[in-house]
C-alpha cells in the first residue's frame, strides 16, 4: 500500500505540472517558478 501512495504522489505531481503547460512539465525542472506561478492562477 506504501507503493500505492508513492505513486498517486508521482501522478499529482506531474498531472498539476502538465496542467500548467503541457510542455512546462519537462522545463519544470528549469524555471521551477514559472510552474508555481501557473498553479496559482
Amino acid at each position: 500500500m506504501v507503493i500505492d501512495s508513492s505513486k498517486e504522489k508521482d501522478v499529482f505531481s506531474k498531472k498539476e505540472v502538465t496542467n500548467g503547460d503541457g510542455s512546462s512539465r519537462t522545463e519544470s525542472s528549469a524555471p521551477p517558478t514559472r510552474i508555481e506561478i501557473v498553479v496559482a492562477e
